[in-house]
């Protein structure tokens, strides 16, 4: 279920209806730069009711967590949120997809909070610079649309306003909700051709931002190995295999060995590590996702097709294509290791096994007990012409490598 949005005292008064709600929402796949635009784009047709231009000149603070509002903010799968108030006005900046369904119940995450804030709110006036910032699908046009018809809220856009307790007003939501949903998906289908493009040519579809530790990407958009991170990345997975650490030990400790990534450094700048980050359940998460990466050298993106009835675009193939299913795309990488791995076979298996653990906690939602097998003791292997083994004890493992002699008979 979707989570409840935060409640200002001063406006969810029972039985009271505020006059204005301004909302401003962007993807969340182009972060602030062009949410910035959209707050500017939205705010500055609505100087007219007091206190806009104060909460103008603040920009994107509230949506960063600072400025001179009482912030309420709002998290809920992918979309972040911030609510706030000022001289009687309720704001709403998010952060992402006005289409997209989680999983599990079927719902926009942002389109549910809309139609919370409206249900509690009950705005007369609900302020948008282009209908698309409202919904993108038709899909939840319908839920968004009931909930504004039944608190009697005006849609302002674009300089219109209609009310849907209008048949002229229900006839304008419909088309716009329509060409919402068109353009969309003809954004969709031209971002994904040139994704499909840009695969065939060898490159990273992902960004910089996507790569995990231990990986980055050059000029030439492909990926390769960065030199300067094996050891610490060999160091970080030693740390997840450990199942006596806890989550935050892992994450202080990775910071200590210098653990970075192109995200790291691009949040919280270019000497950033694991060791800065504020919440650590989010990164071993994103660390744990990543264990069959390390263990395979193989990167794996599955996409829904957004061609129904295409079975391949470009030289990508659809898998999964039916008449009643769009199918999906793969793309799959396989990316350089370095020489003797990421880590030992063990090591990876107890990582491996400690990411199983974690889905399945999150499955049952409850704790998911795995019998951990002790690192310490394990047999000795070889790499190379060096015989390997594993001492020391807690988050303090150490890899010893020790030369192999020509006599020397060592069973891995």
């Amino acid at each position: 279920m979707p989570n409840q949005p935060p409640m200002i005292p001063s406006l969810a008064v029972k039985g009271h209806r505020i006059e204005h709600c301004i909302v401003c929402r962007e993807s969340d796949q182009y972060g602030y730069a062009l949410m910035e635009g959209m707050i500017g784009q939205t705010l500055g047709r609505l100087t007219h009711i007091p206190g806009v231009e104060d909460v103008l000149a603040a920009g994107i603070a509230p949506l960063r967590g600072e400025g001179p509002f009482k912030l309420f903010p709002y998290r809920s799968d992918k979309t972040t949120a911030v609510l706030f108030e000022h001289l009687g006005v309720l704001y709403l900046y998010s952060l992402g997809s006005a289409a997209t369904a989680s999983i599990g119940d079927r719902e926009n995450p942002f389109v549910s909070l809309l139609i919370d804030v409206v249900d509690i709110y009950r705005p007369k006036n609900v302020y948008v610079a282009t209908f698309s910032r409202l919904v993108r699908s038709t899909e939840f046009s319908g839920t968004l649309s009931g909930a504004l018809q039944r608190n009697r809220t005006v849609v302002n856009c674009a300089g219109e306003s209609f009310d849907l307790n209008t048949n002229t007003g229900r006839i304008h939501w419909g088309l716009l909700s329509m060409m919402a949903d068109m353009e969309r998906n003809l954004i969709v289908q031209r971002l994904f051709a040139g994704l499909c493009n840009k695969y065939a040519r060898g490159e990273f579809i992902l960004g910089a931002k996507s790569l995990p530790p231990g990986y980055l990407l050059g000029d030439d958009g492909m990926v390769h190995l960065d030199e300067s991170m094996i050891e610490p990345v060999r160091r970080l997975l030693l740390l997840l295999a450990d199942f006596d650490l806890s989550m935050s030990d892992v994450v202080r400790e990775a910071g200590r060995a210098g653990v970075t990534s192109p995200t790291l450094k691009r949040i919280y700048g270019p000497d950033a590590t694991f060791g800065d980050i504020r919440n650590a359940g989010c990164a071993m998460a994103t660390l744990m996702d990543l264990i069959p990466t390390y263990t395979t050298g193989t990167y794996d993106i599955l996409w829904k097709n957004p061609f129904p009835g295409a079975k391949q675009i470009g030289r990508v193939d659809v898998e999964g294509a039916s008449e009643t299913e769009a199918g999906s795309v793969r793309f799959k990488y396989e990316w350089e290791v370095p020489e003797g791995g990421w880590a030992p076979p063990e090591v990876l298996m107890a990582a491996r096994t400690r990411a199983r653990g974690r889905k399945e906690s999150l499955r049952t939602g409850g704790s998911a007990h795995v019998k951990r097998k002790p690192l310490v003791g394990m047999p000795p292997w070889i790499d190379g012409d060096f015989r390997c083994r594993l001492t020391g004890e807690s988050h303090m493992y150490v890899v010893v490598r020790e030369p192999l002699s020509v006599t020397s008979e060592v069973t891995p």
